[in-house]
């Protein structure tokens, strides 16, 4: 968990939304990292998991956000919401490099949009990839019994 910790580092929650905006995997990028509550009796949270849902029968499915803060336990964020309740979040050093290439400079729009576009391709891969390998343990473990 350490060595998982070093290897990411903070940025504005403004600009991560901006980066992440409606793509899953993007914000999937916040599982296992902090999340900076913008009211500081908060405290600093645990970003628990990230997906698809509702807040109920007729709501709009959006990207949830669960963390876990140390003095309210799991709270849900949506997606729209999330900048304006967080001030920092803690994300992969690889994701801090990209959110600072793309929105950080004087990058052309088209230009920004293909980078993320591929981003956006890389991560999906690497995630069904995660996928496919845990399907396969559970598999070979299954066999076993």
């Amino acid at each position: 968990m350490d060595g998982e910790r070093s290897s990411r580092a903070r940025v504005d929650a403004d600009r991560f939304t901006q980066y992440a905006d409606h793509d899953l995997d993007r914000w999937r990028q916040l599982i296992g990292g902090e999340a900076v509550h913008a009211d500081s009796r908060w405290g600093t949270g645990t970003v628990e998991d990230v997906r698809w849902g509702s807040s109920g029968a007729n709501a709009p499915t959006t990207i949830l956000i669960r963390v876990r803060s140390p003095q309210h336990g799991r709270v849900t964020f949506t997606d729209a919401s999330f900048a304006s309740h967080h001030r920092q979040v803690s994300v992969p050093v690889a994701i801090r490099a990209v959110i600072r290439g793309c929105f950080e400079g004087d990058l052309p729009d088209a230009e920004r949009e293909a980078i993320l576009e591929q981003h956006s391709r890389d991560l999906r891969e690497a995630h069904d990839r995660r996928m496919l390998e845990r399907a396969k343990r559970l598999r070979e473990r299954r066999a076993k019994c």
